[in-house]
């Protein structure tokens, strides 16, 4: 009676085949010939609360789990959790990124799985906080000059 219809559980990823009758009463009638149809599934949102950030020179860098095969990351920084704002973007097939020199102050990094023909699953955001630089490595220019002495 309805022209939509959900199956009770999760289809595995895969070729499937369906076909369609119409019902009247007791009535059943000719079966359409069967389609084919592929069920591939976006992938989920990465974990990103699992990778520490690490901060060198003001420089980000994350080490996110391999992705599957076939699979890529897309990395973005953004001062916005809704990512409006983007300051710097990047991708990794191998989990490990590096986003360019930041400002210290709370941004937000999000990332998500790529498929090879560009399907993207959702992006999973956290926040995190830049450190400031410390305010000693301009005096480390004046070491040449101690050991002149």
């Amino acid at each position: 009676s309805a022209t939509e219809w959900r199956p009770d559980q999760a289809l595995d990823p895969g070729a499937w085949y369906w076909r369609v009758a119409s019902v009247a009463g007791a009535d059943t009638g000719p079966f359409s010939p069967p389609q084919r149809f592929v069920y591939d599934p976006l992938p989920g949102a990465p974990d990103v609360n699992a990778a520490q950030p690490v901060f060198a020179d003001g420089a980000l860098a994350v080490r996110l789990p391999p992705p599957s095969a076939g699979l890529r990351y897309e990395v973005m920084v953004s001062s916005d959790a809704e990512g409006k704002n983007v300051l710097w973007r990047g991708s990794s097939s191998d989990g490990a990124v590096r986003a360019a020199p930041l400002e210290p102050k709370s941004l937000y990094l999000a990332a998500r799985l790529v498929e090879a023909d560009g399907a993207a699953g959702p992006y999973a955001v956290r926040r995190i906080d830049v450190p400031p630089r410390p305010r000693w490595e301009p005096l480390l220019l004046l070491l040449p000059l101690l050991f002149a002495l």
